[in-house]
C-alpha cells in the first residue's frame, strides 16, 4: 500500500490568502492545490501531523476534515509550532507509521 507522511504542511484553503512564492495567483492554486482533492488518496495510507502553534493549523485541520468518510487518515494536532523542535519531536512517530507499512513489515512494532 502506498503511504504518505505530512509534517505541518504549509497548506491553504482560501486561494487568496495563498503564498505568492507558492502559487503566482489564484488560478494557478485552483489548478495545483491538494485541498479539494484528498480522494484522490484513496487507498494511500496517510499521516498528517500539524502543531497547534503552527500558523496553518486551521487550515490543516480543514484539509484533514475533507478526507471521505472511512478514509482511515491518521492526524494529530498538539502543542507545537512550525519549526525544527516540533518536526523532531514527531518524526519517531512519523517513521514507525511509514516502517509499519512496508512490505513485509509486521503488523504491530516489536512482532
Amino acid at each position: 500500500m502506498p503511504v504518505v507522511v505530512a509534517s505541518s504542511p504549509a497548506l491553504w484553503t482560501d486561494p487568496a490568502e495563498a503564498s505568492r512564492s507558492g502559487f503566482s495567483d489564484e488560478r494557478e492554486y485552483d489548478a495545483y492545490t491538494v485541498v479539494g482533492h484528498q480522494a484522490d488518496l484513496d487507498g494511500v495510507a496517510v499521516r498528517i501531523d500539524c502543531g497547534t502553534g503552527d500558523p496553518f493549523y486551521r487550515d490543516v485541520q480543514d484539509y484533514v476534515g475533507g478526507f471521505p468518510d472511512g478514509a482511515g487518515v491518521t492526524s494529530t494536532f498538539e502543542p507545537g509550532a512550525h519549526d525544527a523542535a516540533y518536526w523532531r519531536r514527531m518524526l519517531p512517530a512519523q517513521l514507525a507509521f511509514l516502517g509499519q507499512r512496508l512490505p513485509g513489515a509486521p503488523e504491530e512494532p516489536g512482532v
